[in-house]
């Protein structure tokens, strides 16, 4: 699908394909945004735009944010954001850049172009006037998508750092690491985009002005942010993960000595018992035993053993201190 918006005497019009050699002659601002592109829709970029075959090729294929000068125009590769709700999700955003035309090329709708399109077309041209300042809007909207999204992350972290410290379990813990697993996301993005606005910024050429220097500073600033809030919450994230840990095993050490005591106290029942059981034992044998014939001493001379068993066990642990 492409879509056409050129700006002459100040007007905005949408414009159609065929008449495309027309509008880069004589448009004052040229914009053809190309996406899920087709066979005959790239080849607009060979035969009306002469683009460098490397270049086009890096349209079709996957390609790292990048910059290169070419004699009459920029060839630069962003990504803007389309969904962070789950996990973070990003568009590669290709983009020539002339004296009078910007030319965008991408696999899937991008909101920020869209937005920008759409604001172009209401307000007539009034807030873009040129190719680099159109090219700003672009890299300005995709890199405050970014931005909103890393301020929304500070507020998750405060929330899970709340929730480690009243309900410390194993779910914190995956929401820690699915945190850290995005901000390792984010600054394999931010990265190398940060380097390519960096080129823009610090190299002036025919195509930025030098006012339109300062803007793009602007957004490396924001870039420059960005990373060192990601940097701080890699370090908070990690720390609550150390804290977690170490409460962690210390809870289990607790529960593991608690089981001790349990397990002792038990173990020394179950001693004492056994010797009980012994003697029981012995006088339940269905035997003429020497004991039964003293009557009603031979039941008090059993209780009696039986009770001197268990003082002297009890005893004998305490000794050893065992309880």
């Amino acid at each position: 699908m492409i879509k056409i918006l050129f700006c002459k005497d100040k007007r905005v019009e949408e414009g159609q394909k065929e008449n495309l050699p027309l509008y880069k002659k004589t448009a004052d601002l040229l914009w053809v945004d190309i996406e899920a592109a087709k066979e005959e829709e790239l080849a607009i970029l060979d035969e009306i735009f002469s683009f460098h075959d490397l270049a086009i090729e890096d349209c079709i294929f996957p390609s790292q944010p990048k910059i290169d000068e070419f004699s009459d125009h920029l060839f630069i590769v962003i990504y803007g954001l389309l969904d962070a709700e789950r996990e973070i999700t990003t568009e590669e955003i290709n983009m020539f850049v002339g004296q009078n035309y910007v030319v965008t090329v991408h696999e899937k709708p991008v909101p920020v172009l869209a937005n920008i399109a759409k604001k172009l077309s209401s307000e007539n041209g009034s807030f873009i006037k040129t190719p680099d300042f159109l090219l700003h809007a672009i890299v300005d909207r995709a890199i405050d998508g970014f931005f909103l999204l890393v301020n929304k992350m500070d507020l998750e972290i405060d929330r899970i750092e709340e929730s480690a410290v009243e309900n410390p379990d194993q779910e914190v813990i995956s929401q820690l690491f699915e945190i850290k697993k995005r901000i390792i996301a984010l600054r394999r993005i931010l990265t190398p985009q940060q380097r390519v606005i960096k080129y823009i910024a610090k190299k002036e050429s025919s195509i930025i002005r030098e006012e339109m220097i300062p803007y793009f500073d602007d957004i490396l600033d924001h870039i420059e942010q960005m990373n060192i809030s990601l940097e701080t919450y890699r370090d908070a994230t990690t720390d609550i993960l150390q804290w977690l840990n170490s409460y962690l095993e210390v809870h289990l050490q607790n529960v593991s000595n608690q089981m001790s005591q349990v397990m002792k106290v038990l173990t020394v029942v179950a001693t004492i018992f056994m010797s009980l059981t012994l003697i029981t034992s012995y006088y339940g044998m269905n035997l003429a035993l020497p004991e039964f014939k003293w009557g009603i001493r031979g039941v008090l001379f059993a209780i009696a053993l039986m009770a001197s068993i268990t003082f002297g066990l009890l005893l004998y642990f305490r000794k050893k201190r065992w309880i």
